[in-house]
């Protein structure tokens, strides 16, 4: 009996010995069916594994499918937690020990209590009839007039683009009288295409030289009159809606405009628009009326104010922000950050350097609105309102969020010399150079089938590809091979084609220049500049910023999951994820 029993059990035990190493896959079809705890911290903050399938679901992660690599997920994990936990660690601050964040908190809270208190209790109900909006409408025409303007697009034509289009050697080959005219004939030729083989956007789209609109269709949108050189304003308010003009010249170049819709000056069309927009602005004076008789009705219940007469006339700006200024029926504190928005305007107002007792006083009477509205809000319970309280809490959060996310930054870490300076030399290479230029060329037999061939690099065509179609050479492997100069210094070239190169920036190419029997453009590929430590100081502090704000954060991290006690209970999970296009 004994024999038997002690076989059993070591089956049993093969049996969990075997079934303990196997890993438990959660995917699309079983996720929701388990449900193991796969993050959990202090505070009964939990993730489960059917909440971290969602949340890796909604990632990029693995973009075509499969199996979430252990590093990736703990490193995407770590962001999603560490958010949370900076969360709930900032309702864990105490504002009140952050004078400037509990000003700050105040101010918002009571903003938003007084905000809600007009919505709830005078805009809410506020009403107004067609009459009263059509009366609006016709007796305020300041509030609704229109300046003539047309909203159009245009063709632009000017030297340039023909000068830098594919027919290029053609243009510049011209006079200065040849190419003028030459500009007007392509300007009415396009003008001849528009409503026959064209319309008017695709005609844009294809030979506009207005690089901001010719891609848009050519639209500008609403002009008024006065905006645009002569003879715009005469041709365009000539035009009806869905007219065109004929080409016209001004300093940019030749104008095809195209009007899509006409609009006079004085009062438009009472629409349906309109008339929405009227309804706004009557609905808006109507409760500022009310609004204001609230305020005026509410500061008259203040019975009294007792104020700091041995501060008020002092420097606003000198005084502490919690100085007390005034005290409402023995209840509200008026302080100087309450009243220091209002310090410019009066000083500006009366012409004074610094604002007397008596203005202040005036101040603190502007100020006693939002104490009013507050305290009336209070009174008609505003602040149990479910969403007023998300809010006020959102505030809170908000605010102690910045005192939890100060330690994951070290504002005041300056790297220090001697560091950057072993580092440059250590690193010497990649900052002293011995080549100045990278340099590619293409070699012709004449120089204006080169200078062609570079009209053409200029447009956007690769360099290299129009080596292999332009250069000398029997192969494309001996024109490419001939291309590519590679790195050079001005001892590796001759004197004449180091001057071709003077005045040419990075990424440009050259003027033919001939060299022995042929003619060489040649491009700027890349041009190496060597530095020395005071240059490249600023790049090498950089550096050591970057890394000491990872070290930082990586500091922060720990600490916030030290002090949350964060577990990661995965090991025996893995998470197979869609591929994204199916996610």
């Amino acid at each position: 009996m004994s024999y038997r029993l002690n076989i059993f059990c070591l089956i049993l035990l093969l049996i969990l010995v075997t079934g303990c190493g196997k890993k438990i896959i959660i995917g699309e079809e079983n996720h929701s069916q388990i449900d193991k705890i796969a993050v959990q911290a202090n505070g009964g903050y939990t993730i489960s594994s059917n909440k971290l399938y969602q949340i890796l679901n909604e990632s990029d992660l693995v973009p075509f499918g499969g199996v979430v690599p252990k590093n990736e997920l703990v490193a995407y994990l770590d962001s999603i937690v560490l958010s949370d936990l900076a969360y709930i660690a900032s309702y864990q601050v105490n504002l009140k020990e952050y004078p400037q964040l509990w000003i700050e908190y105040n101010t918002r809270y009571g903003n938003f209590l007084n905000k809600t208190f007009i919505e709830e209790f005078v805009k809410k109900n506020m009403t107004a009839d067609s009459m009263e909006v059509v009366e609006h409408f016709y007796g305020n025409p300041e509030l609704y007039n229109l300046e003539e303007q047309v909203d159009m697009s245009q063709i632009l034509i000017k030297k340039s683009g023909l000068l830098n289009s594919a027919d290029s050697l053609k243009y510049k080959a011209m006079s200065p009288e040849e190419l003028d005219e030459a500009l007007k004939d392509y300007a009415f030729y396009v003008y001849s295409l528009i409503g026959k083989t064209k319309m008017f956007g695709s005609a844009a789209r294809e030979y506009s030289h207005d690089e901001l609109s010719g891609p848009n269709d050519g639209r500008i949108g609403f002009v008024g009159r006065g905006i645009y050189y002569d003879p715009f304003d005469s041709v365009a308010f000539s035009l009806k809606s869905g007219e065109w003009s004929e080409p016209y010249l001004d300093p940019d170049g030749w104008h095809i405009i195209y009007v899509e819709e006409y609009i006079p000056d004085g009062l438009p069309e009472f629409t349906t628009d309109v008339y929405n927009f009227a309804m706004v602005n009557v609905l808006t004076e109507k409760s500022n009326k009310r609004g204001s008789e609230v305020i005026d009705s509410l500061k008259n219940l203040v019975k009294d104010i007792v104020y700091n007469d041995e501060v008020l006339g002092g420097d606003i700006y000198k005084m502490d922000i919690d100085t007390w200024l005034a005290i409402v029926d023995g209840v509200d504190t008026v302080k100087s950050f309450h009243i220091r928005k209002y310090e410019e305007t009066y000083r500006s107002r009366y012409k004074v350097r610094n604002t007397t007792s008596e203005m202040k006083k005036n101040m603190i009477n502007d100020a006693l609105n939002w104490f009013v509205l507050r305290k009336a809000a209070y009174k008609m319970k505003i602040d149990t309102l479910p969403w007023v309280i998300a809010t006020k809490n959102k505030i809170w959060s908000n605010l102690g969020m910045q005192i939890v996310y100060n330690d994951s930054k070290d504002f005041g870490y300056k790297v220090p010399d001697s560091l950057s300076r072993k580092y440059y030399e250590e690193h010497k290479s990649d900052y002293v150079y011995d080549d100045n230029f990278y340099l590619q060329q293409i070699i012709c037999e004449d120089s204006v089938y080169c200078e062609f061939v570079r009209d053409q690099s200029n447009t956007g065509i690769d360099f290299m590809e129009l080596a292999k179609e332009y250069s000398i050479g029997e192969t494309v492997e001996e024109k490419l091979k001939l291309a590519d100069i590679g790195d050079v210094s001005k001892e590796d070239i001759s004197n004449k084609m180091w001057v071709s190169l003077f005045k040419v920036k990075e990424g440009e190419v050259s003027f033919p220049v001939k060299l022995d029997d042929y003619y060489h453009i040649i491009k700027k590929v890349k041009v190496y500049v060597s530095e020395s430590y005071e240059k490249a100081k600023y790049k090498i502090d950089d550096l050591f910023k970057k890394r000491h704000d990872e070290e930082v954060k990586k500091n922060f991290k720990k600490k916030l999951f030290d002090r949350f006690n964060v577990k990661y209970l995965f090991n025996d999970l893995e998470f197979e994820l869609e591929p994204l296009m199916n996610r």
